[in-house]
């Protein structure tokens, strides 16, 4: 199974990545393979500059999880791009590491239909 996880930062400002997994024998093999391509986003600060250009928060800031919303946000998108190219071919899982999100968990079928 292929599973995609949502990783906010601990601070909650903003920070996260979007990173494939994949789930099966011999875990360290089949993720060595994918090493080079599994990061599909990721949120850094180069130059003083956030790349991509997204917005940062304090913790404080905000009467709302930071990362709740990035996680929700982050799968419907996921989703989004899931439907429009008819799925991989494998059943996949996307989730946000911690439990962060509405619903920390989205499993999709080999094609393009979201079924739990």
């Amino acid at each position: 199974m292929l599973m995609i996880g949502i990783h906010p930062g601990q601070s909650e400002e903003g920070f996260f990545d979007i990173v494939v997994h994949l789930d099966g024998p011999d875990l360290y093999v089949l993720n060595k393979a994918v090493a080079p391509y599994r990061t599909l986003f990721e949120v850094q600060c180069i130059d003083g500059r956030m790349q991509p250009d997204v917005p940062m928060y304090g913790a404080e800031e905000v009467c709302f999880s930071v990362n709740d919303a990035i996680v929700d946000v982050s799968i419907e998108w996921i989703e989004q791009f899931w439907c429009e190219f008819g799925g991989v071919g494998l059943p996949a899982q996307v989730f946000g590491e911690e439990g962060y999100g509405a619903w920390p968990n989205a499993i999709y079928s080999a094609e393009n239909t979201q079924y739990a």
